[in-house]
């Protein structure tokens, strides 16, 4: 039978527990804090320890009564760590949990905010629920010390809430990120305020050390990275969003000749610049293109692949890594791709608009070219039956970004439909997303401006009805560093993109809608 406390005081120096919990059975032995308030002060230890499946720790609610531990000095735990409580257990609470069993599992289903959190024991500590670490409290100092273990998130997020590069340590303890997913849930969010300085994920597997590091140089808020391997051929499954890894020079798919089988997100909360070192196995080559030779970071940004950055050779036994230098980061998948065979660099935008009422303006841009051939533009009246309506050649290799741009004098009556595709010197065909689609009234009053001035970007619409846009904001390199969706009511209206962060440069900023495509490019940037 259980019973609930308001109060449970420790102060002496060790405190032992070894309970039966007859009316629990699957909890089998340990401490139960059954709705009571548990406080350890400077000094004290709780070992909850046992026999084989026991030293549990289960913390929840009894009725009104919360549970919850105020925790100034230790508590050793042999079991399995599992909070049921709707409170997070400590709070503000700086004390140390050591889990020092074997194979234990921290559980619950509300997320535990420890502050010190220390493995050892043996075997793998593994996450059953989203957990955090460096303390929960206005000043969180608190460490996540590794020691020799792995710690296997499982599909759950770990927040690391001290923004010091020393909130997690170890000697060969590694954090295990694999889930075999095309969205990864195995994620250490690092929250980092505004600190600078270098960062290193710990991420391993199978007892090989992995690393992610970030060099970060400004920004403010936390940066979340997760990493796999892949779990079957061709780098499967795809990072969401990911529709093509095909590769110019070998003239086919590159997804197995030029790109490691490990993908990384790297998702930053606002923006951040920083470099980045990424750690594959040597194993995880399985490239057939050059495979020693000369490796590069390639980031996708919903819709094309960027060009390569930083560099490394490749490894095929024991680890390798590439670097890359300082850049604004984007919440986008990367791979790594021989630099002598990259993924493709496809568009940077494609847009329309109207001049008069009989004539469309057509522009598109690439952030970079290799083997580009010609571009076919081609239109249409329904949005499905295309016909030819230019080829545009290529402007040659090169990494700088180009500008194309055709009139169209003869429109359809109502709607027209343009789409573009690019040819490359094998023959190679790529068909671009999306669609345009165009319609010139003589009564049109929509009017879009957008210009920077003080600390950002100022679009002004003025338009008969409502509307709504999707806006986009990509850098010099075709990098998407803002995106969002808004609405404007009828009448004039303003929105502004805050660009106190970004770098100062040139930017390219896109409004696009069902009949708008808009596209602006603007000196921006502190």
């Amino acid at each position: 039978m259980k019973f609930p406390f308001k109060l449970i005081y420790l102060s002496a120096i060790v405190w032992s527990f070894v309970f039966a919990m007859t009316c629990n059975p699957a909890f089998s032995q340990g401490l139960i804090n059954n709705g009571a308030h548990i406080a350890l002060t400077p000094g004290a230890v709780i070992h909850v320890s046992g026999g084989a499946a026991t030293g549990n720790f289960l913390n929840q609610d009894f009725g009104a009564f919360t549970g919850t531990v105020s925790n100034e000095g230790t508590m050793e735990i042999t079991g399995d760590w599992n909070n049921l409580s709707a409170a997070n257990v400590f709070n503000a609470s700086t004390g140390t949990v050591r889990l020092t069993g074997a194979n234990q599992e921290i559980q619950g289903n509300t997320t535990t905010y420890f502050n010190n959190l220390i493995l050892t024991g043996s075997g793998i500590k593994t996450l059953q629920v989203s957990t955090l670490t460096g303390g929960g409290f206005a000043a969180p100092a608190g460490v996540l010390d590794l020691t020799t273990l792995p710690l296997d998130l499982n599909g759950f997020r770990l927040t690391l809430n001290n923004p010091s590069l020393a909130a997690v340590t170890g000697t060969t303890g590694y954090i295990i990120s694999e889930t075999p997913a095309a969205i990864n849930p195995s994620i250490v969010q690092w929250n980092m305020g505004a600190t600078n300085g270098t960062y290193i994920y710990p991420f391993g597997v199978a007892g090989t050390a992995i690393p992610f590091i970030l060099d970060k140089i400004s920004g403010v808020g936390n940066v979340s990275v997760s990493t796999r391997a892949t779990a079957a051929p061709a780098n499967l499954p795809w990072e969401a969003s990911v529709t093509n890894m095909y590769s110019n020079i070998i003239g086919g798919p590159g997804e197995v000749p030029v790109v490691i089988d490990r993908w990384w997100d790297v998702d930053p909360s606002s923006p951040v610049t920083a470099g980045m070192t990424f750690t594959y196995r040597g194993i995880e080559n399985t490239t057939t293109y050059s495979p020693t030779g000369t490796f590069s970071a390639q980031n996708w940004n919903s819709f094309q692949w960027l060009p390569p950055t930083g560099a490394g050779p490749g490894a095929v036994a024991g680890t390798g890594s590439v670097s890359t230098p300082p850049q604004l980061l984007s919440s986008t998948p990367w791979v790594l791709a021989n630099l002598d065979a990259p993924l493709p660099v496809e568009l940077l935008e494609f847009s329309s608009r109207c001049n008069g009422t009989d004539r469309v303006d057509i522009t598109w841009s690439t952030a970079s070219e290799l083997n580009n051939k010609y571009f076919t533009l081609e239109k249409s009246s329904g949005g499905n039956d295309f016909e030819h309506l230019a080829t545009i050649a290529g402007q040659g290799n090169g990494t700088h970004i180009r500008h194309y741009s055709y009139a169209d004098n003869k429109l359809y009556h109502g709607n027209t439909y343009y789409r573009l595709s690019q040819t490359d010197d094998n023959g190679k065909m790529q068909m671009y997303e999306p669609v345009i689609q165009k319609t010139c009234h003589e009564d049109e009053k929509l009017q879009v401006h957008a210009w920077h001035n003080g600390p950002g970007i100022h679009v002004l619409v003025n338009t008969p009805a409502s509307t709504s846009y999707k806006i986009s904001l990509f850098d010099a390199s075709g990098r998407l560093v803002y995106k969002g969706n808004e609405n404007f009511s009828a009448g004039v209206s303003e929105f502004l993109i805050n660009t106190e962060m970004y770098s100062k440069g040139v930017y390219f900023l896109s409004l696009s809608n069902t009949f708008e495509n808009l596209n602006f490019k603007i000196v921006a940037g502190n």
